[in-house]
């Protein structure tokens, strides 16, 4: 670690954005939204506006799995169910990146600029398996699709799902589990 001042430290955020986005950067509360987002993109850390820390006082960089999106992920792909959080954007995912603007502060910390760095995905290792349920491939491709070329942002893939989670050693003959 030495002369390593750039770390990026992104955390599991399973709360609602509004509750979430306190943890994200220098922190915004529900009332400290901004409304123009314009504004939001060309924040830097000189921009004047209110946070919860100081320029310089990050907290997390970015959402490691963002719970929001999955929940809007789930709700669209026919999930039943309350998959919804107080706070959370409606499951429009324009609709949602924008409330993602307006609440999260997306300024990297070491560069000062814009730099959406939320890690967006699917699943992962606390969720079920879409494979499990009827069409549930299709419906996680599908979801995959929107949140990597969709939302700006690291594409989250947890091991396997880029092939639906299709292993070659439970394919064979003498798999423990059976086939």
């Amino acid at each position: 670690m030495h002369n390593k001042d750039n770390f990026f430290i992104a955390g599991e955020i399973s709360t609602s954005n509004a509750f979430g986005s306190i943890y994200i950067g220098r922190g915004v509360e529900p009332e400290m939204a901004i409304t123009n987002l314009t504004e939001a993109v060309l924040s830097t850390n000189e921009t004047d506006r209110t946070y919860i820390r100081a320029s310089g006082e990050s907290a997390l960089d970015a959402a490691a799995f963002h719970y929001t999106v999955y929940r809007g992920v789930e709700r669209f792909l026919g999930i039943d169910g309350d998959f919804e959080a107080g706070g959370d954007p409606p499951v429009n995912f324009v609709e949602t990146w924008n409330a993602l603007l307006q609440t999260n502060d997306m300024v990297n910390a070491n560069t000062g600029l814009f730099d959406p760095r939320h890690m967006f995905g699917v699943t992962n290792q606390d969720v079920f398996r879409w494979p499990a349920i009827v069409d549930g491939t299709q419906r996680q491709l599908l979801g995959l699709f929107i949140t990597t070329l969709l939302l700006p942002g690291i594409p989250t893939l947890y091991w396997g799902e880029e092939q639906a989670l299709y292993i070659l050693e439970n394919l064979s003959n003498n798999y423990l589990f059976g086939k």
